[in-house]
């Protein structure tokens, strides 16, 4: 070994790192938009009752009325931290 296929996992890790705090950040805020801008097109989602949700928009649509369950208020970008 080289040590160039270390080098690359340490890099596979950091970006990895980056994207889940990025992607925390976001469900922190209640920001919708950005956490589905992380998703692909054909991204499924199982919860934990076993219910799917397929496809980047019905995601998007799905997180949208999560959050808004959580505020009990409408919004595309509900800032989480205002919830009381």
């Amino acid at each position: 070994m080289d040590g160039s296929s270390k080098s690359g996992t340490d890099s596979d890790i950091s970006m990895i790192t980056a994207l889940r705090e990025a992607w925390l950040a976001a469900v922190k805020v209640g920001d919708a938009e950005t956490l589905a801008g992380m998703l692909t097109d054909d991204v499924v989602v199982v919860h934990g009752d076993g219910r799917c949700v397929c496809g980047k928009e019905a995601v998007r649509a799905d997180f949208l009325r999560r959050l808004q369950a959580i505020c009990n208020r409408p919004a595309s970008l509900i800032d989480r931290s205002s919830c009381s």
